[in-house]
């Protein structure tokens, strides 16, 4: 490592430069070598592959506050009572709906009696006919 650091600053030392120029950009990234914010948000983002329930989140004619809030329970980001205890925002987990165990994604979608009700109640007017998965991992997949 050492020695690849005097290697740069020898041939740094070598270079020659002319002060009395510019210096130039060039943008190298992109298939044309012209500045693009999407060649950029390309070459600076983690390329990670979708999701499988992206279609569900993400659909023409989607309700922006409705898909940002799906894709933050989907993605356990949701800040639920048991993330705010663990940050010391607040002192009480307690789930608000039914008022006995920690307030978390999964115990908000499965294991709370209140909010389990009201998704087999969903799913009843969607017309969909299913038991509730075990947990919120296993709904998701």
């Amino acid at each position: 490592m050492e020695d690849d650091v005097q290697d740069v600053v020898k041939e740094i030392s070598q270079t020659e430069f002319n002060i009395s120029e510019s210096d130039q950009i060039f943008w190298k990234s992109g298939a044309t070598s012209k500045f693009s914010m999407k060649d950029t948000y390309i070459a600076i983002s983690d390329h990670m592959p979708n999701p499988i329930w992206k279609h569900l989140v993400w659909f023409k004619n989607h309700i922006p506050m409705h898909s940002f809030m799906t894709w933050l329970a989907l993605l356990k980001r949701l800040k639920t009572k048991s993330k705010l205890c663990k940050w010391g925002t607040i002192s009480d987990s307690t789930c608000i709906l039914c008022g006995t165990d920690e307030e978390s994604e999964n115990h908000l979608f499965h294991e709370c009696h209140f909010s389990s009700e009201i998704w087999r109640g969903l799913l009843l007017k969607m017309g969909i006919i299913k038991d509730l998965e075990s947990s919120w991992d296993e709904e998701i997949n």
